[in-house]
């Protein structure tokens, strides 16, 4: 055997035989398999070195490991093995979360669409109590059929977008082009239209009454109308 085989067999014998001498030693499942592991690869490589062929030594790997793992196992090293997996109830426990998830999303779609509905009846109240309302198309929706009612109310715009199963609550209100100067929108946000729209109820309350509604009759307690 030249001298470089005789060097390297050398060293892998020593690795060898401190490999076995941790593994000897109590440890951990993984750490065992792994050794075992290693000292596989060890002894097909003094088999390479003593003249077989790679494919020859190859041959030896698994049975070697197959026979290092049931060694452990029977020693108690390795523990219980893990229970098969279910995959079938794993399968039937995810339709059930999804048919969950489902149902919750749905009824929360329709108690939003209900929400809705009930603030299209007030503000298609509004709009037949006040003079000027307008509807239009929604040019900021990309669903079709939606559309935007302007009012102006104690003198200040408001605006509400109306859903496409909404809109026939708006028949009474007067349709307009997209560009019709009572349907640009002058910037106002939700907090600006409900602070203005809480200032205006206030001052109703105060001046006109219940019986006025902004038409300033000279019924109920309109101070409006008295002093005209």
């Amino acid at each position: 055997m030249p001298a470089t085989d005789q060097h390297t067999r050398t060293h892998i014998k020593a690795l060898a035989d401190e490999m076995k001498r941790h593994l000897a030693a109590p440890a951990a499942a993984p750490a065992q398999v792994f050794l075992s592991g290693m000292l596989t690869g060890l002894a097909s490589a003094i088999e390479i070195l003593d003249g077989r062929t790679a494919e020859q030594a190859a041959e030896t790997v698994e049975q070697r490991l197959a026979a290092a793992v049931g060694r452990a196992y029977i020693d108690g090293k390795l523990g219980e093995q893990p229970a098969p997996v279910d995959w079938e109830a794993i399968a039937q426990q995810r339709e059930r979360e999804l048919r969950d998830v489902g149902e919750a999303r749905h009824t929360a779609e329709q108690e939003r669409d209900g929400a809705y509905r009930e603030r299209a009846h007030l503000v298609a109240l509004l709009a037949a109590l006040t003079d000027g309302a307008v509807i239009t198309d929604a040019q900021d929706v990309d669903e079709p059929g939606w559309q935007i009612v302007y009012l102006t109310l104690g003198g200040r715009q408001c605006s509400w977008h109306i859903a496409p199963r909404d809109t026939s609550l708006f028949q009474h209100v007067e349709r307009v082009d997209a560009l019709d100067v009572r349907a640009l929108w002058d910037g106002h946000t939700t907090e600006a239209k409900y602070a203005g729209i809480a200032a205006w109820t206030a001052e109703l309350a105060q001046h006109c009454g219940p019986v006025c509604s902004e038409m300033h009759t000279e019924r109920g307690r309109c101070e409006i109308a008295r002093n005209r």
